[in-house]
């Protein structure tokens, strides 16, 4: 009688440290996987800005080359490539100074110079080139340093699976270590 209550003493210590390696495994996979996920989010944020830099620098070109300077350039298709992308759009000639044409892609007068919104995320910049010439600089400070909605969707999306996950892991491994009589 005493042997078996000794085999049954450590089958339960043993089972116990299982549980509590898979639920260590569990937690430590569910971290890792969130770190992995926000970098990757990150990375695909990342490349979403510098495409709407690059299409945005050649609406510029475009724009520039069809007026034949700043003065008379439409330049609504580029900020329309801003604005879709949670950017504000700057212009700048080579001289350094912003470019605005009145009605024309910035809105009404405004004096001869841009209306910035204010812009709390990271700054994208890139030359505007047209026919191999630097004609300007085109400026994206994008509107927050946060997610665009579809990948803040896709984050939460994945912290909620890893959150629910590991809770139905570690409500087995809770539920095995009251009830071991379940496995053994």
């Amino acid at each position: 009688m005493r042997e078996v209550a000794r085999r049954r003493s450590l089958q339960l210590r043993l089972l116990g440290a299982f549980v509590g390696v898979a639920a260590v495994a569990v937690a430590a996979f569910a971290a890792l996987t969130l770190w992995v996920g926000r970098g990757d989010v990150q990375q695909l944020v990342d490349r979403q800005h510098q495409t709407a830099l690059v299409s945005t620098s050649q609406a510029l070109s475009d724009a520039y080359r069809a007026a034949g300077g700043w003065g008379a350039a439409d330049i609504r298709p580029a900020r329309a490539v801003a604005l879709s992308s949670g950017a504000v759009l700057q212009v700048q000639d080579t001289t350094g100074a912003t470019v605005a044409v009145p009605g024309r892609g910035m809105g009404a007068d405004m004096g001869g110079g841009m209306a910035l919104t204010t812009a709390t995320g990271p700054l994208r910049t890139m030359r505007v080139v047209v026919d191999g010439r630097t004609v300007g600089t085109a400026s994206l400070p994008f509107r927050t340093s946060s997610l665009p909605p579809a990948e803040q969707q896709l984050r939460d999306a994945l912290s909620r699976t890893v959150i629910w996950g590991s809770a139905i892991a570690l409500a087995v491994a809770r539920a095995i270590q009251h009830h071991p009589a379940v496995l053994l």
